[in-house]
């Protein structure tokens, strides 16, 4: 008998998976004209439309998935009119997979069908489901899922939260002007553009599993912040190289904020057991990195309200924060307890009204800044404000604020300290209320006067903040110190800080390599040369319909400006799943070059100036090579180019990014991909972002393109 029930078992899926080609277009349970939907659901397996490519299908009613099931619409469109239901009620953990459909006006259906928490209106399942070129539009918190796949997708209009899963892997896709975007406890999100959302265009529950937030761009998201927080997890938290920009959080930071779930639980009066449950939970791990924050609002803090748990410990690395305002304290963070260490971050023209330009710590706050630029921020007490709040600042730069400096208050104000630090140029004092004891090792303050017991001496810095030559700065630092944690050796721009004696403040020195070129290191989004190797998520953004026509010669505009520039620079980052380099490329018209790969090493550099051209390996000697006769050593942007990028497209959102597909042949190498171009405000192309392969192998490439004035390339004259 229980041979016989196995061998029943494995039979049923077969029988069930008879695929079905629906023909009743005009309704679900349409009857007289063939497959209806509804039959071909309770059937499973493949789910094909013979029908025109825009059908409009009415939903009626809910419909039960109970086999393993694949709908290829075709872009057919299931509209429910308003009707409160389900359009795939997933049975236990069964399979579903919708590609290329539309689903419309889906509302909820009636309480006591579904659990309340679990409810949604287009797909409700505890297992897989896969969506790939699916649009969900105007629909009452449409999908709640165990596991979630997402791939170029959008979701629209929608009321509620637009996807609740426990675990989500979301890629390319498009949310905008729903209630709320996505709520999630693990996976990935990356490449997504998540606009204008009246809640949290992204909330984090307590992670279960690691969670990954790449290369997303959070926009004009408003009531709250854009991407939410728990500060509780048995796991780890990534947010890295995602854009916020113009959001406003309301009373919280415009573009995160950290919550712990217990406080929620204890304020809404849940019961004991739910509480101490919650408390149970650990502190996740949460790492941000590369990401830039611009133009966000809010009233605890323009960009981020960081309310930790004590013991918790929150750490930054090369996140820019830019033009961001808060209504009351904190320009771009606001921290409350627990420990918040920012690195290489770059802190410029924000704003508070009251407290903190930059950062204001309060509530037994730990601030630890290091190797970082604080510049021209505005409040009226202090660019960084600790009240009972430890404040420790590393090779920091302080200048130019429309505010004292460093400002603190409070008991912990003793346990402060300030290290290999430059104040310069800060209106209302460089320090108030900061004990002499704080000073350890050498600083500077300039003019100065306010901070007790440190240097007084112009620190002559340029515009970008650099001790020029001759500058106290250098060589006033302590060499353990400098190559010490949390210092660790680099710089602001990850440039190694030298020894014995380092340079005080966030550059050890100019940042230009010895060729002469620019670093690429965190520029315009770049990443330094030490990060991962093909990191997850995506360059290239998910593009609008495609429109040749219209927008190749916004292209060809493009491409042939710069063929008529006298200089053009190029930074670019090849990787492969085996490697990642640097390359810097400098052409001055009509003849000269000068490249550099990996310049952090200089494992290579190369001059070709006319009909002469030099080579230098490391720290060898220039020898003579092979000069460049003509056109571009590197592959884009050629003459052209413009005519290799197929299916144009704009970003939805976003018209200064094109995207599109592209292939070339650079010598004995065929690359062929997807390519996304930015444009700057002057309508050149400011960045070309490539993922696809390079002789057969998957690669990713990232370049940054200027046109420097006044380039001049010269023979080498030694080894540099």
């Amino acid at each position: 008998m229980k041979r016989a029930l196995g061998v029943l078992a494995l039979a049923a899926p077969l029988v069930a998976h008879a695929d079905s080609v629906v023909t009743a277009c005009q309704r679900d349970t349409q009857t007289g004209a063939g497959v209806n939907l509804a039959a071909a659901i309770a059937a499973g397996g493949v789910i094909r439309f013979a029908c025109p490519g825009s059908a409009r299908i009415l939903i009626t009613r809910t419909h039960r998935v109970t086999v393993p099931t694949r709908v290829e619409g075709g872009g057919v469109i299931l509209d429910g009119g308003g009707v409160r239901a389900v359009l795939f009620q997933v049975s236990g953990r069964t399979n579903l997979s919708l590609n290329n459909i539309v689903v419309r006006r889906m509302r909820l259906p009636p309480l006591g069908q579904v659990p309340p928490l679990r409810r949604a209106s287009v797909v409700h399942s505890f297992g897989p489901v896969e969506l790939d070129r699916v649009r969900i539009e105007e629909s009452e918190s449409p999908i709640t899922g165990g596991k979630l796949t997402v791939e170029s997708s959008f979701f629209e209009r929608n009321s509620g939260t637009a996807i609740r899963a426990d675990e989500a892997y979301i890629r390319r896709s498009f949310f905008r002007n729903n209630a709320a975007g996505i709520v999630v406890a693990a996976g990935e999100l990356t490449d997504n553009a998540l606009f204008q959302h009246t809640a949290s265009a992204v909330y984090v529950r307590p992670v279960t599993a690691p969670l990954l937030i790449r290369d997303n761009r959070f926009s004009n998201n408003q009531a709250d912040s854009a991407l939410v927080l728990s500060t509780r997890g048995r796991s780890r938290v990534d947010v890295r190289a995602n854009r916020f920009a113009d959001n406003d959080g309301g009373q919280w930071g415009g573009a995160l904020r950290f919550y712990d779930p217990a406080e929620i639980a204890r304020a809404n009066k849940q019961s004991p057991v739910i509480i101490r449950a919650l408390e149970r939970i650990p502190p996740a791990t949460i790492a941000l990195a590369y990401n830039r924050f611009e133009r966000n609002s809010g009233q605890l803090s323009g960009a981020i309200t960081a309310e930790l748990l004590n013991g918790s410990t929150v750490t930054s690395v090369g996140d820019q924060f830019l033009r961001n305002r808060s209504r009351y304290g904190g320009g771009a963070i606001a921290l409350s307890r627990g420990r918040l260490q920012i690195a290489h971050a770059l802190f410029a023209d924000n704003r508070a009204v009251a407290r903190g330009g930059a950062v204001w710590a309060v509530n037994a706050g730990q601030l630890a800044l290091v190797n970082s630029l604080v510049v021209r921020n505005a409040a009226i007490d202090g660019a960084i404000v600790g009240n009972n709040s430890r404040v420790r600042l590393h090779h920091v730069t302080l200048a130019a604020n429309t505010a004292a400096g460093l400002v603190l208050s409070g008991a912990a104000a003793a346990t402060s300290r300030v290290e290999h630090s430059i104040f310069s140029g800060n209106q209302g004092g460089d320090c108030v209320g900061v004990p002499a004891a704080a000073f350890q090792s050498a600083n500077l303050q300039s003019p100065g006067g306010a901070c007790a017991g440190v240097t007084r001496s112009d620190a002559f810095l340029d515009a970008l903040f650099v001790p020029l030559p001759g500058s106290p700065a250098y060589g006033a630092g302590e060499g353990t110190r400098c190559q010490a944690e949390p210092v660790g050796g680099r710089d602001f721009v990850f440039q190694p800080r030298s020894g014995p004696m380092c340079t005080l403040g966030a550059f050890e020195g100019p940042p230009i390599q010895k060729a002469n070129l620019e670093r690429l290191r965190e520029r315009r989004g770049a990443v330094p040369d030490d990060a991962p190797i093909m990191p997850a998520g995506a360059l290239v953004p998910p593009g609008g319909p495609p429109n040749d026509e219209a927008l190749r010669p916004r292209l060809r505009a493009a491409v042939d400006a710069d063929e008529s520039s006298p200089a053009i620079f190029m930074a670019t980052r090849v990787e492969s799943h085996k490697a990642a380099d640097i390359f810097l490329v400098e052409h001055v018209r009509p003849d000269k070059w000068r490249i550099v790969r990996n310049p952090a090493g200089r494992s290579f550099s190369y001059v070709s100036i006319g009909a002469s051209a030099w080579m230098g390996a490391g720290t060898q000697q220039w020898r003579p090579a092979p000069p460049i006769a003509q056109g571009n050593p590197f592959p884009v942007p050629f003459p052209d180019f413009a005519d290799r990028v197929t299916d144009l497209a704009e970003v939805p959102g976003d018209a200064s990014v094109l995207v599109g597909n592209t292939h070339w042949v650079n010598g004995a190498m065929r690359t062929e991909g997807r390519v996304a171009i930015v444009f700057a405000s002057d309508g050149r192309i400011a960045q070309i972002r490539f993922e696809g392969l390079c002789a057969g192998e998957s690669c990713r490439i990232l370049q940054v393109i200027e046109r420097p004035v006044g380039a001049e390339i010269r023979p080498p004259a030694t080894n540099e």
